[in-house]
């Protein structure tokens, strides 16, 4: 009988402390992606950007943060050829600007950190690279967190003609597409700028306008200083050393509704119109335009939602125009250049108003409101949320496919390159669909509990889901749309990447 008991005390003792069943071993990157040969960009886990295949079995590393350096902000030319990134120590530390060309890697200018706190305005930014970023033709695999931010700001931005722009302690600069050096372009201290391409005009929240503005050259916040420590403005260059030099050029011409006012006026804090106009920058109010509108262009009009009303700008004139006020916001905005017309969602309708015209044509109606547009990236197909159906759709094509909504609340909506459209929405937890062409919802069970992302591989043809943190996860679920498989893939220490085109 003892013995007995004993057996069924270490039995009972086994079960109560026996290991977890261990996890099924990861799947190396490279085999994943075998299939995925395009060059990418990889932003590594340390700051560094490699260029690589995707599939990442051979990878060379192009450039690598000093000691204390951070990479801050990367982005892409329109071309997909080039790169430029900001990286800098501490936020009053130098910054420096890279740019990856055609002949390799240079740090193209050096300049002073713009903090807006010196200025008494309040902004903070993510010091790194995350999925907040303005700009992202790729994916990043990380969240901004509190602890990320940081007093400095990142402005920077490409001009479709090849054109860099980016903002300093000073003002505003350029590397235009056929120099090395840049040049100052603007007195204006702007904290975030967006180019509204095709239309050549910028809208930049600015902390000051005009000349007034500069700061005092003595307060040690500017470019480096030459070897004579004589601290010059204007072209941006660098001698042998590292550090700038320049020369003078023309400041901004400050304006305000259409009418020239003095470059002397008081600066003011605000949102404003920029229009390039040879070595100048003509400036506006931008009145009720903000960044975080929804916007589309032309190369000759810049229309954006205000809540319910539809506004506009042209190229050649920044007086705002009241185009119209609807019963509901406005959901959507794109310009078709095929079609030379803005297309939007107008209650329950999406309509086409040609550019030169005040009429608007309607292309289809849903049953109820549109109260959200999801867009995948790398595809034309929207997914239209009314209160109960979800419409997939794109303005290339007559066709539409309608689901059930079924009290789904959407998250994500991605088009493979097969087709496969996939819906990641909350409905009792997070769940993941297929949109079938018959109009059907299928759930794909997800093998994770707590995910949130649906990033697209480079050719579509597999999806990348994860739960982006703080943190670069240490590992991806990667779903095989043709076949409805998953595999749990080892992530060989990637925080993102960006779709990069081989220079031929």
């Amino acid at each position: 009988m003892k013995a007995l008991l004993s057996a069924l005390v270490l039995a009972l003792a086994g079960v109560a402390g026996a290991a977890p069943r261990p996890a099924a071993p990861l799947e190396p990157w490279a085999r994943t992606f075998s299939g995925t040969p395009d060059t990418v960009l990889f932003l590594g886990i340390n700051g560094e950007l490699l260029r690589a295949p995707f599939h990442f079995a051979t990878a060379e590393t192009l450039w690598r943060p000093a000691a204390l350096e951070r990479l801050s902000r990367l982005v892409m030319a329109p071309d997909g050829r080039r790169a430029a990134w900001i990286s800098r120590s501490g936020d009053r530390d130098l910054t420096s600007l890279w740019l990856l060309e055609a002949d390799g890697v240079r740090c193209a200018a050096r300049f002073g950190s713009l903090v807006p706190s010196d200025y008494g305005t309040v902004r903070y930014e993510s010091g790194a690279p995350t999925r907040s970023d303005p700009v992202i033709g790729g994916a990043r695999l990380v969240e901004a967190s509190p602890m990320s931010r940081r007093g400095a700001v990142n402005v920077l931005a490409w001009r479709d003609d090849g054109a860099l722009l980016f903002g300093f302690d000073r003002g505003l600069a350029m590397i235009a597409p056929d120099s090395l050096l840049p040049t100052i372009i603007s007195s204006a201290i702007v904290s975030s700028l967006r180019v509204l391409e095709p239309a050549a005009v910028y809208l930049a929240e600015a902390i000051r306008i005009g000349d007034a503005a500069a700061p005092d050259p003595q307060a040690g916040g500017s470019f480096a200083r030459d070897p004579s420590g004589i601290e010059k403005r204007g072209v941006v260059e660098q001698d042998p050393a590292g550090r700038a030099v320049g020369k003078d050029t023309p400041g901004d011409v400050p304006r305000s509704g259409g009418a020239s006012s003095s470059t002397s006026r008081r600066p003011e804090e605000g949102r404003y119109l920029m229009y390039p106009t040879g070595p100048l920058l003509h400036t506006y109010a931008a009145g009720d335009l903000d960044p975080r509108d929804l916007w589309a262009a032309s190369a000759s009009t810049v229309w954006w939602a205000n809540g319910r009303q539809l506004r506009a700008i042209r190229a050649y004139d920044p007086t705002p125009l009241a185009l119209g006020q609807d019963a509901t916001p406005i959901a959507w905005l794109v310009y078709d250049p095929s079609r030379n017309a803005l297309l939007r969602t107008r209650g329950r309708e999406v309509v086409q108003r040609p550019e030169e015209s005040d009429t608007e044509q309607v292309l289809w109606t849903a049953h109820a409101p549109i109260e959200e547009v999801l867009v995948s990236r790398g595809s034309t197909t929207c997914l239209f949320v009314t209160g109960d159906s979800l419409i997939a759709w794109s303005p290339s094509s007559e066709t539409r496919v309608t689901a059930a909504r079924g009290g789904i609340k959407p998250i994500a909506f991605v088009e493979c390159a097969d087709g496969t459209r996939l819906l990641a929405g909350e409905r009792s937890g997070r769940r993941l669909f297929v949109i079938e062409a018959i109009g059907a919802l299928r759930e794909i069970p997800v093998p994770i509990k707590k995910w949130s992302a649906l990033d697209l591989a480079p050719g579509g043809r597999q999806v990348l889901v994860f739960d982006p943190g703080w943190r670069v996860p240490e590992s991806v679920q990667v779903l095989d749309p043709a076949t409805e498989s998953w595999t749990a893939v080892e992530n060989p220490g990637v925080a993102g990447w960006e779709p990069l085109t081989p220079i031929r």
